[in-house]
This record gives C-alpha cells, structure tokens and sequence, in this order.
C-alpha cells in the first residue's frame, strides 16, 4: 500500500469581504475553483490537507480577514 500523504495546493485566491454577498463579482470563478477541487479530489482520491499560499485577500486590510456568520 502506497503512504502518500496529498495535499490540494491553491495560491493567489483574492477573497475579499464581500465574497458571498449581493455585489460578490467572483461568485463564478469560485465557483469553478470549487468544482476543480471537487474533481481534483475524485482523481486523487483522500486529500489531507489544502494549503493556500500567495495573497489570501485583495489589499491586506485586517478588515478583510473578519469573518461573519449569518
């Protein structure tokens, strides 16, 4: 039996604080992200971890790294 341990690479996202809201003009692209992931998943099978690299958020500000529930 092979031990790999995988992990999902993505750099670069860019969220912003309005992701998921009425003026998110990324929803699309997410969206494609996510299904990629998902496909990514079924071809490799068990992924262990996902790490993000690069600029996480657009301009850095703490206001953007909030997070809300509703």
């Amino acid at each position: 039996m092979n031990d790999c341990i995988i992990f999902m690479h993505l750099s670069d996202i860019h969220f912003s604080k309005d992701s998921n809201g009425v003026l998110d003009l990324d929803v699309e692209l997410r969206s494609k992200l996510e299904n990629d992931a998902k496909k990514m998943k079924q071809r490799l099978g068990s992924i262990q971890g996902i790490l993000i690299t690069g600029d996480i958020a657009y301009s850095g500000q703490k206001e953007e790294y909030v997070v809300t529930s509703t």
